[in-house]
């Protein structure tokens, strides 16, 4: 009976001792300090300075214009966005963003791999950085809408 609870100790003291980011170390990370105009990047830059907006209000309203146009189409959606979706991004985005920086962060993983190869979509996974607790990326998913890009869902 020893043996199995030695063996989740030992993992558990792998993933402690790893800290966060485990996903980052394995493959390509990048730091977004400065993203360009109109792309994914932007977009994340700007949610997480809208996060960080002490009125609260004015945060959402900022936010909420970065959201696809689907997500946000009727006032019941904007309460769901605003109760759950924005509360707990709000709460969460400090996590993400990089030392010295109001809203810089690193990327673990996208989908496509390559911006260039972005279509009508694309999957971006942030660092959750600055918790030791929150080992794992999590996405955040965009979508063009007349040429444009949108959050369309946010996992942060």
């Amino acid at each position: 009976m020893k043996r199995p609870i030695q063996i989740v100790l030992l993992l558990v003291a792998v993933l402690v001792l790893s800290g966060p980011g485990l996903a980052a170390k394995s493959g390509k990370s990048r730091t977004v300090t400065q993203a360009a105009k109109g792309s994914p990047e932007a977009l994340i830059a700007s949610a997480l300075v809208a996060a960080q907006d002490k009125d609260e209000k004015k945060g959402f309203d900022a936010y909420k214009k970065l959201v696809h146009p689907d997500r946000r189409s009727s006032a019941i959606a904007l309460v769901q966005l605003r109760r759950y979706s924005w509360k707990r991004f709000r709460a969460q985005a400090a996590d993400y963003i990089l030392g010295g920086t109001t809203s810089g962060f690193v990327i673990v993983r996208e989908e496509p791999e390559r911006a260039s190869k972005r279509g009508q979509s694309a999957r971006l996974f942030i660092d959750p950085i600055n918790n030791a607790k929150r080992t794992y990326p999590v996405p955040i998913r965009f979508k063009k809408q007349d040429g444009d890009w949108y959050i369309l869902s946010n996992s942060l």
